[in-house]
């Protein structure tokens, strides 16, 4: 795992399968997606962050997005899940309640984003449409 990212493990997964940390290697921005599919205003957001991610990574993958699932069950985190084209954190790991904590996540959706370099690792919150 790249220093300064630590905090996201060592276990993603695709839509394929299970990928490693090196799948956030190279990347010039990280984001952390906050998100549930009971959630109205995430499935507002969703499709428009997927057209997003696609546009941004058209001729260079540049964006990663770590989706970060805040379902009540397997069934709903998969099926949500397989709206997006970016890695995921398993359903149920425990990481996503560190994580949650670690950001003090309070209302979703929740984008924030990094540099996974570094010198430059800083993360951001997304402005709120509250």
């Amino acid at each position: 795992m790249q220093k300064g990212l630590e905090f996201l493990g060592e276990k993603f997964l695709s839509q394929k399968d299970q990928v490693g940390p090196e799948i956030l290697a190279n990347m010039k921005v990280i984001g952390l997606f906050f998100a549930g599919s009971w959630c109205p205003p995430c499935k507002i957001f969703t499709p428009i962050l997927v057209d997003f991610y696609q546009e941004v990574n058209a001729m260079e993958r540049n964006l990663e997005i770590v989706f970060i699932s805040l379902d009540n069950s397997e069934y709903e985190y998969e099926s949500y899940r397989a709206k997006m084209p970016w890695v995921a954190i398993p359903f149920n790991d425990t990481r996503i309640d560190r994580l949650v904590a670690k950001f003090n996540i309070d209302e979703i959706p929740c984008l924030l984003y990094t540099s996974p370099s570094p010198r430059d690792a800083t993360l951001s919150r997304m402005p709120s449409s509250a």
